[in-house]
């Protein structure tokens, strides 16, 4: 006999379950419980004052846009009173070219509606370009992201069923080249842009969203994403803002959370998900259905088993690519904001949400990206900075700073050693500071209180979902790992064939990852269809 019972149990607390058991408890009305493993619900809506006391560092997710989370607000009008609240930027992605720091500065719809300052800043490159970045800008608004609002906001569709993605593809208004569904990130930038610089800085930007920017068949997604920058956006107060404001809708709803609880087993009966089992052999029923948000190699191999699977699942969960989106993360406390050199030509520059240091080469990436395929460590890597305390003064002390840093390209978390992962540690941080001394005219280490030295290594054993690689995408975000195909073809609609009452929506799951609300929104939805439970969407009239 199980020692309680919940009409439905999700299995993890992060930012996934949370959204789907804000729905399940309020909408569905039913009994809901949330088994954590770690001591507090969130994953990746993580924050701590990691890099000194007082200064708030985002562990995973730090950078938002405002389609993440458009229907969980109009469902939850008190997602915001509980501390779902943003902030917005003057830029949104830049870049400092290293030959001259001269620089070229994107800016956020709040600061440029029409992208007309944007517009101007492209044009000290390419006149052309500045065109054509309106022209994009235009297509976005009026098809582009109604498409993948739609896309990213509904349960994958059967393969011979076009999505909005599919029928994006073939509206003109769109003005999508149906050659780029072969192309790389980088072919595709190519193909649109002329100058290198407004080519280099987008494909910085990009591999931060884990897509390989020199892999074929990952052009028009990546093209596609990139237009959500100028809606980019940090959580004020810190990203685990939003797991607090999620969590007080949840347990408002009679919904339960235990921390500290970690699932071994799902267990499955006579075809059918009737519960879980704790680490500590506690039973737990489950009256309607189980939820996994667990990872798919922790969801097959541990949770439910191989036996429960076609043999080819299994090959291709064993097989799943976690290489990409292995990256450092660094927050750094310092007494001050940084003064790049390039502001003394555009102040803006220091006002950039995501600004990336580097070269004018759109094939800087792709060479980092070949270090990665090698084995080694790129000695050079192009940073990431952002500076949440530009627009958000919770985040630190008065008068004080939190800077994070990225690198992306680095090796995953099992090919280095612990010992060689804590001699990385120092080494990035040396060469970061490098890096600021070249970039900045005030920033070395006699300004840094603290630092949070997040490697792969870090993540991998931070976040179960992330490991063995440390990948903070979980899974990379490769052609044949994004959309109905991602995490595999037969797994990405939420639910298991030939088992009963089992879902699984984590991170790794159609449509991709992020801090974003779409697996626990979709879940939902085809749990609704199932049991005929509320649906705030057709109530809204919203096709997504």
């Amino acid at each position: 006999m199980a020692d309680a019972a919940f009409d439905a149990v999700i299995l993890g607390g992060g930012n996934k379950a949370l959204v789907l058991a804000m729905y399940l408890s309020k909408y569905g009305g039913m009994s809901t419980a949330i088994f954590e493993r770690r001591h507090e619900v969130g994953g990746g809506w993580s924050s701590e004052e990691s890099p000194a006391p007082g200064f708030i560092g985002n562990t995973h997710s730090t950078t938002h846009y405002e389609m993440y989370h458009e229907p969980v607000q109009e469902d939850f009008p008190d997602f915001w009173e509980k501390g779902a609240r943003y902030a917005y930027y003057k830029g949104s992605i830049g870049m400092i070219f290293r030959e001259d720091h001269a620089s070229l500065v994107c800016y956020t719809k709040h600061s440029d509606p029409s992208q007309e300052r944007t517009a101007s800043q492209i044009a000290q490159f390419s006149q052309r370009d500045a065109e054509t970045w309106l022209t994009w800008w235009e297509r976005f608004r009026a098809v582009i992201r109604p498409a993948l609002m739609e896309w990213q906001f509904n349960p994958p569709v059967p393969w011979g069923t076009p999505d909005a993605l599919d029928r994006l593809l073939q509206n003109p208004a769109a003005g999508l080249d149906p050659m780029w569904v072969l192309m790389s990130g980088k072919q595709v930038v190519q193909d649109v842009f002329e100058s290198v610089e407004l080519q280099s800085t987008i494909l910085r930007a990009m591999s931060s969203w884990g897509f390989p920017v020199d892999q074929t068949g990952c052009g028009l997604p990546m093209f596609l994403a990139l237009w959500a920058w100028p809606e980019t956006m940090c959580i004020i107060g810190g990203t685990h803002s939003l797991a607090h404001a999620a969590s007080k809708i949840v347990l408002d709803s009679g919904g339960k959370i235990f921390n500290k609880q970690e699932v071994k087993k799902i267990i499955i009966q006579d075809g059918k998900a009737v519960g879980i089992m704790l680490s500590d052999g506690t039973e737990v029923a489950a009256r309607k259905l189980v939820v996994s948000t667990a990872d798919p190699r922790q969801f097959c191999f541990d949770l439910i088993g191989k036996e429960f699977f076609d043999p080819k699942v299994i090959r291709r969960v064993e097989r799943l690519d976690a290489k990409y989106g292995c990256i450092t993360w660094y927050s750094w406390a310092l007494r001050e904001a940084p003064n790049y050199r390039a502001s003394a030509h555009n102040p803006d520059v220091n006002e950039v949400q995501w600004l990336g240091l580097g070269k004018r080469d759109a094939d800087e990436i792709a060479r980092e990206e070949g270090y990665l395929n090698a084995g080694l460590l790129c000695p050079d890597p192009q940073l990431i900075t952002w500076g949440h305390t530009l627009v958000d003064k919770t985040q630190a002390p008065e008068g004080m700073h939190v800077m994070g840093t990225e690198a992306t390209s680095v090796l995953p978390a099992n090919k280095l050693s612990e010992e060689e992962w804590l001699e990385f540690k120092k080494s990035h941080a040396e060469y970061v500071m490098s890096q600021m001394r070249e970039y900045t005219t005030n920033i070395d280490w006699d300004k840094v209180i603290g630092c949070d030295h997040i490697t792969p290594y870090d993540t991998a054993n931070r976040l179960k979902n992330m490991a063995p690689e440390g990948c903070m995408t979980i899974i990379t975000h490769s052609a044949t790992q994004l959309g109905r195909t991602r995490p595999t073809p037969e797994l990405a609609g939420y639910t298991v064939p030939g088992i009963e009452g089992l879902y699984a929506c984590g991170g790794a799951w159609h449509p991709y990852t992020g801090g974003n609300s779409y697996q626990g929104y979709n879940c939902y939805k085809l749990i609704a269809q199932r049991f005929g439970l509320r649906k705030p969407w057709d109530e809204k009239g919203r096709p997504w």
